[in-house]
């Protein structure tokens, strides 16, 4: 009876038995094979991860210390030494270092064509020299003749100074012409003509002499009036000149 009943549960009791004697004789064999095999089976990971992390650290090194930027620095502090031994430059002062020609700066010869500072600035130079840019100061420096072509002001300074001096050279001809006081003290307004026909259709009779660069100088007077002066550098002479009254409207 009591066999045909483990029968029908699908296991015999000496099945069972048979499996419990082999675990007792042999239970850290199992455990020891269950262990060992959980190891193997992230090994592959272990060694992808320290894989990467070394793929990681190449990288970065390669991204501080580029060959390329490496050599560009080392080639702009060669040129900055050479420049200190040449010129007097700011010893505190680390300038702005450029090329001409390169994907940020014009060719020597756009430069040159921009206007007549920066033609004299640019005279000697050439596609791949340097510029060096300070506060108050501007150097270039051929690559090609290893040494400063160009130490003075910067285009902007040359530019302001230059206005200021024909600023100056305008009043004092205003006060010689007597159209204003000598005691005038009042900076006027100047302006370049860069289009004269422009200029010339606001008043066709006033300007009708107007050419390109001559200068548009007004100075104001008492009671609202205003001054206008033609002035044309080229011979240093007031070509027009004339009073307007400025009203509310």
């Amino acid at each position: 009876m009591e066999a045909d009943r483990s029968q029908r549960g699908g296991i015999s009791f000496s099945e069972i038995a048979k499996n419990q004697e082999i675990i007792r004789t042999n239970p850290k064999r199992s455990t020891s094979e269950g262990f060992l095999a959980k190891i193997y089976k992230y090994v592959p990971n272990v060694k992808l991860s320290l894989f990467l992390i070394v793929v990681l650290q190449v990288v970065i090194l390669y991204l501080f210390v580029n060959p390329v930027n490496l050599l560009t620095q080392l080639r702009s502090v060669q040129i900055l030494n050479e420049v200190a031994r040449q010129a007097n430059i700011p010893p505190t002062e680390i300038p702005q270092m450029s090329v001409i020609g390169d994907n940020n700066i014009p060719t020597a010869e756009e430069l040159r064509k921009s206007n007549a500072v920066t033609a004299e600035i640019y005279k000697d130079a050439s596609d791949g020299d340097y510029i060096l840019l300070y506060t108050n100061k501007l150097v270039v420096y051929s690559t090609k003749l290893e040494k400063v072509i160009y130490d003075g002001d910067t285009p902007n300074n040359i530019i302001q100074a230059s206005s200021e001096q024909l600023l100056s050279t305008i009043v004092q001809k205003v006060k010689d012409a007597g159209l204003i006081e000598a005691t005038y003290a009042e900076t006027p307004q100047a302006q370049v003509v860069n289009d004269a026909e422009l200029v010339k259709k606001s008043d066709p009779v006033f300007y009708e002499d107007l050419q390109a660069n001559d200068i548009l100088a007004t100075f104001s007077l008492v009671d609202g009036k205003t001054l206008i002066i033609v002035y044309r550098p080229s011979s240093n002479l007031i070509i027009r000149s004339g009073t307007v009254t400025i009203t509310d409207l």
